[in-house]
């Protein structure tokens, strides 16, 4: 996963908007890594219902 976040975050085309680029010069690539793998792991929300009730 790393070497995804390390291809990702100097991306120029990424950072051509404007506000990508603001945000990988204010936070560290490891909260993106963190945010990716969460979003990625997370698991889908009908199957979260369905066991909610279980």
């Amino acid at each position: 996963m790393a070497a995804g976040i390390d291809v990702l975050v100097p991306d120029p085309i990424l950072n051509t908007n404007p506000a990508i680029d603001a945000a990988r010069k204010r936070v560290p690539a490891s909260y993106l890594k963190y945010h990716v793998t969460a979003m990625v792991c997370r698991p889908p929300a009908d199957l979260v219902a369905m066991t909610a009730g279980a």
